[in-house]
Order: structure tokens, then sequence, then C-alpha cells
């Protein structure tokens, strides 16, 4: 089955417009989070290389951290959260 990649695009940036707006009515405040960066940081060294993401596994090239990719996003999300806490 051949599937419009453009259509598919539009269709995740409408679901994620709704996803938003739910999210902003339920909470009245999000924070959203723009690290471009949290899949190629190293969530203990914070060394950023592109080489250090490959596939679903994350091997830091700086210090040999090695986590599954989500999870490594996540702490990096994580602290970067925190750090903007404080700047509040």
């Amino acid at each position: 089955m051949w599937i419009n990649k453009f259509r598919v695009k539009s269709i995740l940036n409408d679901n994620m417009d709704q996803l938003k707006e739910d999210l902003e009515w339920l909470y009245r405040s999000v924070d959203y989070v723009a690290h471009e960066y949290a899949s190629q940081e190293c969530s203990e060294c914070r060394y950023v290389d592109k080489e250090n993401r490959k596939g679903k596994v994350f091997k830091c090239k700086y210090c040999g951290y090695m986590e599954g990719v989500d999870i490594n996003d996540a702490k990096n999300i994580r602290k970067y959260l925190w750090m903007m806490s404080y700047v509040k």
C-alpha cells in the first residue's frame, strides 16, 4: 500500500495540535520543551555528538555511557526542566 508521506505528516501535525489544546485545557498551563539535541546529548557527561545515537541504543563517544535512547532523552529533558525551574 502506497502512503503519501505529506498526508501522514499533516495528520500527525493535526493530532499534535489537538494534543496541545487538550493538555492546555486540562492543566491550564503547559511548558513546552524545545531541546534540540536531547537525543544526541549524554545525560551523564553532557557531551553532544550526532554519532552518540545509533538506532535505539545511545552510547556516548566521550565517556562510554550506554542507555536506551528514550531513557537518555527523558533524563536530558528532566534535567533541562529542572534547570528552567530555577530561572523563573
